[in-house]
């Protein structure tokens, strides 16, 4: 799950002469609607945790920090 101030579905592109790091913006409420529909017992849960939810840099920042500050 990337950490980042605007929706879309992050991925890398991988190749010969490196990576680079992209974003695909996507229809949030087509989205939920087609996982929504599916027979997945989680579907409800993912799409209100990662399709109608973005994680700001600075929350996930401070969820890492958190989780180091544990050990």
């Amino acid at each position: 799950m990337p950490f980042a101030d605007e929706r879309g579905a992050y991925w890398l592109l991988l190749s010969s002469q490196g990576y680079e790091f992209r974003r695909t913006p996507y229809d949030e409420e087509a989205a939920a609607k087609e996982i929504g529909a599916s027979n997945d017992p989680q579907a409800q849960a993912f799409v209100n945790t990662y399709v109608q939810n973005v994680m700001t840099k600075s929350k996930g920042m401070e969820i890492l920090e958190s989780l180091v500050k544990k050990r």
